[in-house]
């Protein structure tokens, strides 16, 4: 207990001087060329903007069209030794169905009914997942804000990073083939239908301050290792929920520790490229609520394998959700094939959860085409569905939803 206390201390005064070490960077920075010298940063901006208009479901609390734009600065100085020492800075905002992140009401599963559980005498939301039965929070609106906000440094052997970001669980997984970057069957970054929880991303620690260690990749393999203080924030990708009084219990994680192992490995003799990675997250519990809940963990792995214009994925994740006796579970797979300036895809995802009685399953087909410009264009087909909890007199039922939608999705890189 006093080694990791210590380590907090470490980490906080680490991350409470990172600030004044990237201001001090980038007026280095913005002075060398009015000096006449070369920068002492290589800086670069890039960004991706996308907009998706959907068929109208019933299930969305909020209206679309839906967005979500991001933009990264980044700035790097090689040293003489080959040492890397740089940053970035990231904004987002995403205009989305309703959710808080991937949090969102799951029905309805009131204290007291049947085998809905409580925490303090309150509907729980999962400390993981942020779902919760209980109609107790309006839908949230467009959110935006600083999303990353980092230093590294990578040496020959390894890197480490240090303030907002995402850990390395998140940093080693690799996403599954897919068509479209809003929607898709497992952890969308929108969802126009309202009714799908499915995500495999293990996103415990999300994009709170941290400290994260990875190795360089060597015959393949990457090590990475990351500690997170405290992962109570509201940020774009990822938002924990407060509390509603009399309403709704939540808590929030914190001391999260993550390691992870990636590989990747194109075989020259086939041209055949595998990639498969394995996460794993555990943290302890903070907050009013907190002797309801139980100490999170969420282990997560995925496999990929490209072959000239094929590309096959399979990914899957388990969590307690931060409560006794919970679970959350997703399992999703993934095709796609290239043919000139066309990607085409499907995709299939399923999500259960114990915390809050319900169950998602997500199906998309998808093709889009890029632009030397810049420009994406894409179009699809998704088929969404919910079981979720109702009160039926003093007993706990299930209602089932369906429904299919198609979609226009453009964007932009830059």
């Amino acid at each position: 207990m006093e080694l990791a206390q210590r380590a907090h201390q470490l980490v906080c005064t680490f991350l409470a001087a990172a600030p004044f070490f990237m201001t001090a960077t980038l007026g280095v920075t913005l002075a060398g060329p009015l000096a006449g010298a070369q920068p002492v940063l290589d800086m670069d901006v890039s960004g991706e903007i996308d907009w998706v208009a959907a068929s109208a479901s019933r299930n969305a609390p909020r209206s679309g069209p839906y967005g979500d734009a991001r933009f990264t600065l980044s700035g790097e100085h090689i040293r003489d030794d080959g040492v890397r020492i740089g940053l970035v800075l990231g904004v987002r905002a995403r205009n989305d169905s309703g959710r808080r992140g991937t949090a969102r009401p799951a029905g309805d599963c009131p204290p007291g009914l049947d085998d809905c559980p409580v925490a303090g005498g309150l509907a729980p939301a999962g400390l993981f997942s942020g779902l919760y039965a209980a109609s107790v929070m309006d839908a949230a609106g467009p959110r935006a804000g600083l999303e990353t906000a980092s230093v590294y440094v990578r040496a020959q052997l390894w890197e480490a990073e240090l303030g907002y970001g995402a850990g390395a669980a998140v940093q080693e997984a690799t996403a599954l083939p897919g068509a479209m970057r809003l929607m898709r069957a497992d952890g969308p970054l929108v969802d126009p239908s309202g009714r799908n929880f499915v995500s495999t991303a293990n996103t415990l620690s999300g994009h709170a301050p941290k400290l994260t260690v990875r190795s360089r990749r060597l015959i393949g393999l990457r090590f990475a290792a990351s500690y997170t203080p405290d992962g109570d924030a509201c940020l774009v990708t990822v938002c924990r929920l407060s509390p509603v009084p009399g309403a709704l219990a939540a808590a929030s994680p914190e001391h999260i520790v993550e390691g992870a192992v990636s590989f990747e490995h194109r075989f020259a003799q086939s041209g055949t490229r595998w990639r498969a990675f394995v996460t794993a997250a555990h943290g302890s519990v903070t907050g009013e609520f907190a002797s309801g809940y139980r100490d999170p963990w969420v282990v997560s792995g995925g496999v990929q394998r490209e072959q000239g214009a094929w590309a096959v994925g399979a990914s899957a994740l388990a969590s307690n959700d931060g409560f006794a006796g919970a679970r959350y579970r997703a399992q999703a797979v993934s095709a796609s094939y290239e043919r000139g300036d066309w990607l085409f895809s499907a995709e299939l995802g399923q999500a259960q959860s114990s915390l809050v009685h319900a169950r998602s399953r997500s199906a998309l087909i998808a093709a889009s085409r890029y632009f030397e410009t810049g420009f994406v264009l894409g179009f699809g087909w998704s088929h969404t569905e919910a079981v979720l909890p109702l009160p039926d007199g003093p007993v706990r039922a299930r209602a089932r939803d369906a429904g299919s939608q198609v979609f226009l999705e453009a964007g932009l890189r830059f």
